[in-house]
């Protein structure tokens, strides 16, 4: 019996040793394999997807004022092509997610534009279509030339304009709508675009419309960003006023733009002097008091030649949307109508003039 007893024992003692041996060697090979897998990118990728938050991605493109009547249309008439405009500056919009401007004219539906009173803008319907093509989705019509063709101007490219599925802002022949917040969605970020102009004429402010968001309304302006704060992820406040030629903002861009931010704006856009403007920094928020010109035929001077187009780059992780980057592309305006990316040189002589590098966070 106990010869019996020590052989189970030496077997239990063998089967005991055997099964450590054999879940030791497990272990190690486990810890073996983690340390290679670890260390291979699809792992890596694997658990990094596990571990890092959800992060969505937006860019936009931000440019200054589009006037495509006068010498524009007539340049694009002659080239025998509405998309002539765009020719050297396409590729650039299209990188972007969406691209938003001002437009500086209405159209009233005709095809018909007069050189008579050159300050008085009707657009080629055709023209405005091309718009579509390189990206546009939003349109500030907030200026003091939207109501040169009269209501029915407004009416006739609001009409136009949502045909094409491009968003407005600051304008409208429906009163009630020209405070009203407008949206894009992209990627999941809301962007909010509110939109004012010092004039709903080219009469230097004397005149006013109920059709037209007046900067000097700041109630209103207050109360547009307390509508939307809850909704939007990051809100564009965008103003159509200045000086003209000059390079510095006027006390109103400089009060406008700063209620903006003190009251939800996290940017503010300008545009109407012809020039670019200097930026501001401002509670750590961006104001940019005029991009200048961006489709212009005013070819009398360097400044009104040039332009900038932002691209703003935004991010949201965990429903936190923040500004990522701006980069600031400086634009050259040819042929009286075509704008283009500046090269080296020239862009760092315009970045200069007002300062800035081309890269802001």
């Amino acid at each position: 019996m106990t010869e019996k007893l020590k052989s189970w024992n030496i077997k239990l003692f063998l089967a005991v040793s055997l099964a450590l041996t054999g879940f030791l060697v497990c272990i190690t090979t486990f810890v073996m394999m983690y340390e290679w897998l670890r260390h291979q990118p699809l792992f890596i990728h694997l658990v990094s997807a596990e571990v890092q938050p959800k992060k969505q991605t937006v860019n936009f493109i931000a440019v200054g004022d589009i006037m495509l009547s006068r010498n524009v249309a007539r340049h694009a008439e002659k080239a025998w092509s509405a998309e002539w405009i765009w020719t050297h500056i396409s590729d650039f919009l299209l990188g972007s997610d969406f691209v938003f401007g001002n437009l500086e004219w209405p159209t009233n539906g005709t095809n018909a534009y007069s050189y008579d009173k050159v300050l008085t803008f009707n657009a080629l319907p055709k023209l405005i279509t091309t718009l579509k093509s390189v990206g546009f989705e939003m349109i500030n019509l907030a200026n003091n030339h939207i109501l040169d063709q009269g209501q029915r101007g407004i009416t006739e490219t609001k009409k136009l304009l949502d045909s094409l599925n491009i968003k407005t802002t600051g304008a409208s022949d429906k009163a009630e709508e020209v405070w009203k917040p407008t949206i894009i969605e992209k990627n999941g970020i809301k962007i909010a675009f509110i939109g004012a102009s010092y004039a709903a004429y080219n009469d230097n402010g004397a005149g006013q419309s109920v059709f037209v968001a007046r900067m000097q309304d700041t109630e209103k302006l207050i109360a547009s960003l307390a509508s939307i704060k809850q909704e939007a992820d990051f809100i564009v406040v965008t103003m159509h006023a200045g000086q003209e030629y000059v390079l510095t903002p006027t006390n109103l861009q400089k009060e406008f733009a700063h209620t903006a931010i003190e009251n939800g704006a996290d940017i503010v856009i300008g545009a109407h002097p012809h020039w670019i403007q200097t930026v501001e920094y401002y509670q750590r928020k961006y104001i940019f008091y005029s991009l200048g010109n961006f489709v212009f035929d005013q070819e009398f001077s360097e400044e009104t030649k040039t332009g900038l187009a932002l691209q703003i780059f935004l991010e949201k992780v965990e429903g936190k949307t923040s500004l990522n980057q701006i980069s600031l592309n400086p634009i050259i305006i040819e042929n009286y109508g075509q704008p283009r990316l500046a090269n080296d040189e020239e862009a760092d002589k315009i970045l200069k003039k007002i300062g800035e590098e081309k890269i802001l966070y």
